[in-house]
């Protein structure tokens, strides 16, 4: 009797194994999303704002103090956009660093306008002074630059602001 319990347990385990599980018929039918690279996903960006993306690209930088961002590049290193924890996502791990990861989640714009230049350019302006009196040296202008090289793409491009797109990660996967 011992031994045709554990034969016909060992018939159920052998049967429920080979069979595959679907939880979601219609899941299953439904066309995987396209998964571009980080700078397809920018090329796209202000026209998929609010609307779900799937993207590859490497990790470039885990902000170590609370892991809930990552910095992801191009394949060629020229482009590289923000991914913000949420979703299935609690943090990342500074491990991630130079990994390829597939992305999930939902591109979001943060609009940068004159009044925001102004107020920045005013406090870089005011740090400037504050270190050119109490060090005698210079400061250095990538602040100032990037102000006017956002300044110059708004007037270019007949925007009243600067968009800075970002994603609110909703999953991700090691591709590496």
């Amino acid at each position: 009797m011992k031994n045709s319990i554990v034969l016909m347990m060992a018939v159920l385990l052998l049967a429920a194994c080979g069979q595959k599980k679907s939880n979601n018929t219609e899941a299953a039918s439904e066309p995987k999303a396209e998964v571009i690279d980080v700078a397809q996903v920018l090329d796209k960006a202000e026209s998929t704002v609010d609307k779900e993306v799937v993207f590859k690209g490497w990790v470039s930088h885990v902000c170590k103090h609370s892991g809930r961002r990552c910095f992801l590049k191009s394949e060629d290193g020229s482009v590289s956009i923000r991914v913000e924890a949420g979703g299935k996502i609690n943090g990342f791990n500074k491990e991630l660093t130079g990994n390829q990861l597939q992305i999930e989640g939902v591109m979001k714009v943060k609009k940068l306008d004159e009044q925001y230049l102004s107020e920045w350019q005013a406090k870089v302006e005011a740090a400037q002074k504050a270190e050119d009196v109490e060090e005698g040296g210079e400061h250095c202008s990538a602040e100032m630059n990037n102000i006017k090289e956002m300044r110059e793409w708004m007037k270019k491009n007949g925007k009243d602001y600067y968009p800075i797109y970002y994603i609110n990660g909703v999953d991700y996967s090691i591709l590496n």
